[in-house]
């Protein structure tokens, strides 16, 4: 017997979620006004691939001396990362702000030019929905949950997995102002029109609307 199948994303609640004043946010942080601040958010687990994201900052800073990584989140890798940080001749120019309160990731988002995002693992690339709903383009591996969420060329830009490709990417964007400004506007656009908390919200009811049709056409 077949059934039907549908998936509706979770959605980002894009009144929240919005671009805003970087140099607020990056007061708001400590975080000095003029960098190129690279982030990311999740967990520090090994399926996400944080260490591979330290190892490619290691190359975008040998390039941009201005350059800065901030990471957010906690979770069983933290400390061997926090190691391979500060193994890195640019580990001085890595953050890690530990958890933060949902709420108060947009002050996050707000204050960097990039997103920056490894993992082979993703169901679903939540935080790449909150990033690109904030207005920040991102630099990700090419892979489930990722692709879905970021348009190659068009809000972001999807690499192979390997450190260099993520800095070769990242560099690209960190140089390039014009490109993160329409990436970044265009990321927002997309968010409006696919990750919309209340647009999710009509597709879960539309989904129980027809399963309850299909069920009231069956025969007993």
């Amino acid at each position: 017997m077949r059934s039907a199948i549908a998936v509706v994303p979770t959605g980002v609640d894009l009144r929240h979620f919005a671009p805003g004043d970087a140099r607020v946010a990056r007061h708001e942080l400590g975080l000095p006004a003029d960098d190129l601040v690279l982030l990311y958010v999740g967990r520090l687990d090994r399926e996400k691939s944080v260490g591979r994201v330290l190892t490619a900052f290691e190359r975008v800073a040998g390039m941009l001396p201005r350059a800065r990584l901030v990471l957010v989140g906690h979770g069983t890798e933290s400390e061997a990362l926090r190691r391979q940080a500060r193994a890195l001749a640019a580990g001085s120019r890595v953050a890690f702000l530990g958890v933060r309160p949902h709420e108060s990731l947009v002050s996050c988002y707000r204050a960097a030019d990039v997103f920056v995002f490894a993992s082979e693992t993703e169901t679903q690339g939540l935080v790449l929905a909150e990033a690109a709903a904030c207005g920040l383009p991102a630099v990700t591996v090419s892979g489930p949950g990722c692709d879905e969420v970021v348009r190659d060329g068009e809000t972001g830009i999807l690499t192979k997995p390997d450190p260099a490709s993520l800095a070769e990417g990242v560099i690209g964007l960190l140089l390039d102002a014009e490109r993160r400004t329409r990436m970044g506007a265009r990321a927002r656009a997309v968010a409006e029109q696919e990750f919309d908390v209340a647009l999710q919200i009509d597709r879960t009811l539309a989904v129980y609307e027809e399963a309850a049709a299909r069920r009231g056409t069956r025969r007993p």
